[in-house]
């Protein structure tokens, strides 16, 4: 398993290290708090993408916290999964994004919301955490997120 650190800065930022794994995976989890139509129109290219390779894209979001104009977008995709969290659930704070792609995963988890300031402007710093599925840690981040999802089905 490798661990490396992401900020966004000059050089880099989330929206590329996001959109690069969304495209690239068979999977996706974007796990969000905060979610804003400027997040979502940065990374829409990519989902675009995955979806017409017939990848996985799932969306988790806190209701509160997202925008009606990017829930709106995302209803124009219909294979992607929109999942909110409601106060009556728990208010979601997480900012975990989960990629698969064969055996192997990656795992994003920091700061950056998808928002315009989360993934390219605001001063974020996040984990890239990559391995195996049979790494234990790969099993204790997709219980996690597959936990949110069951709390709302």
């Amino acid at each position: 398993m490798t661990i490396e650190l992401n900020l966004n800065t000059k050089n880099q930022n989330h929206q590329g290290l996001l959109s690069s794994l969304v495209e690239n995976s068979e999977e996706s989890i974007l796990c969000s708090g905060w979610l804003k139509v400027e997040g979502v129109r940065r990374l829409e290219p990519s989902i675009r993408k995955a979806v017409s390779k017939k990848f996985s894209v799932s969306i988790i979001s806190n209701a509160a916290h997202t925008q009606k104009r990017a829930a709106n977008l995302i209803k124009k995709w219909p294979s992607v999964q929109h999942f909110m969290i409601t106060k009556d659930t728990r208010t979601l704070h997480s900012k975990v994004y989960y990629f698969r792609a064969g055996r192997n995963f990656t795992a994003i988890v920091g700061s950056a919301n998808i928002t315009e300031g989360g993934l390219v402007s605001s001063d974020e710093a996040s984990l890239k955490i990559s391995g195996t599925v049979e790494d234990d840690f790969h099993g204790e981040i997709k219980s996690y997120l597959d936990d949110l999802v069951s709390h709302l089905q």
